[in-house]
């Protein structure tokens, strides 16, 4: 499942002011959803990493944030998953830059409205 897919559903859960209007939304998402993505588009909704703080920061992030994206397939839920992996076993002297180069490799092949 694309990254794509749950920007968007977050974008039409936000519109909506009915309370059963997101739970069905929702819902249905995470029924279409299966196996691992499910569980990780269960976590990415509630703003929790399956690895927990991986070490970047607001400001450390911005220059993955701000770069132009690149042409590429859009990134699926597995695929940042895995990105997040990487990232969060960087260690050592420089691996703040080497965080924020996975990153920005990730967000080159999305979109800015997946940025926000």
């Amino acid at each position: 499942m694309e990254l794509a897919r749950l920007v968007d559903l977050v974008r039409r859960v936000r519109e909506t002011p009915r309370k059963s209007e997101k739970v069905r939304l929702l819902a249905d998402f995470l029924r279409l959803a299966e196996g691992r993505e499910r569980e990780l588009a269960a976590l990415y909704l509630s703003g929790t990493l399956r690895q927990g703080r991986i070490g970047l920061g607001w400001l450390t992030m911005q220059p993955a944030i701000t770069a132009e994206p690149a042409a590429g397939e859009p990134p699926s839920l597995l695929e940042v998953d895995r990105a997040f992996d990487a990232i969060a076993a960087e260690q050592g002297p420089g691996s703040s830059e080497r965080k924020v180069r996975i990153l920005g490799g990730l967000l080159a092949r999305v979109g800015g409205d997946v940025r926000r």
